[in-house]
């Protein structure tokens, strides 16, 4: 993007990537948490949006509120066609409460069961995404944030960026690409992240996915925070066909209302009164 390179030489005796790529990315945790040095790590999660979710085993699409507080509860109210949907996961159980009032126990058979296991990985999912909006939990012993260089991206990936790729052990790599601007004639900042790419891991059948964040500190969000977030956000699997060419799937379009962090969750919530 023509950014030129970082305005001065790191310390000999350590990787000048590394360096770059960890002074970038709390560049960016700042601008998420407008000029703070650092968010709260997420314990608990609440989010009011617009979903359109397209997976294998599961079509949703609606006005939805989710609640997350880890490392195991997640509720999820889907309206739609008038009538409310509220799936629930504790730990091991799992309800489903029907627009009509009904509450089954999804543990006693065997669809139950598989529904549980995608709650599990929505659940994830989210706690993913919760990560990826704060970025501060994705720091930790260990980890590592590489330059990679200034980037310019055309298509969903529009505009220039500083790309970063996560390093931890046992993990698969995290990539972002970073929004940033000028502070000078040779030097720039850090500040929103607008791609986050998540590594697949073949061994699992995982792919690799896609995060596209728009439209941070949107006038439509709710301003009443003390930290920034994305208005819009859009995932996508990226998949292969029967020729082997790369094609990217979307399977997440979402419109954000509200996102509140760390404001606790009453624990009723994950219950299926």
């Amino acid at each position: 993007g023509g950014a030129g390179q970082p305005p001065a030489a790191p310390p000999a005796q350590q990787d000048p990537a590394l360096v770059w790529g960890a002074r970038f990315f709390d560049d960016a945790i700042r601008y998420v948490a407008r000029g703070r040095s650092a968010m709260p790590n997420v314990a608990d999660f609440y989010a009011k949006l617009d979903l359109k979710l397209e997976l294998d085993t599961s079509r949703q699409e609606g006005q939805t509120r989710i609640w997350y507080k880890t490392p195991t509860m997640y509720r999820m109210e889907l309206t739609s066609n008038g009538g409310t949907t509220t799936k629930i996961l504790n730990g091991e159980q799992g309800w489903l409460k029907t627009p009509q009032g009904r509450v089954d126990t999804l543990a006693f058979t065997p669809e139950g069961q598989r529904t549980i296991q995608q709650l599990k990985d929505d659940r994830d999912r989210i706690g993913d995404i919760a990560k990826f909006l704060t970025l501060q939990a994705l720091k930790g012993p260990g980890v590592q944030f590489r330059f990679d260089g200034y980037k310019r991206g055309s298509g969903p990936s529009q505009g220039n960026w500083i790309k970063i790729t996560r390093i931890a052990p046992g993990k698969t790599n995290i990539l972002f690409w970073i929004a940033y601007e000028r502070t000078g004639e040779n030097s720039v900042r850090a500040t929103w992240p607008g791609i986050v790419r998540v590594e697949g891991d073949p061994a699992r059948n995982y792919p690799t996915e896609d995060y596209i964040l728009k439209e941070w500190d949107s006038p439509l969000s709710q301003t009443s925070r003390d930290f920034r977030y994305p208005r819009r956000i859009e995932a996508y699997s990226i998949l292969k066909d029967a020729q082997g060419r790369t094609v990217p799937t979307r399977f997440l379009f979402a419109i954000v209302d509200d996102i509140k962090v760390n404001a606790g969750i009453d624990t009723t919530r994950v219950s299926p009164q």
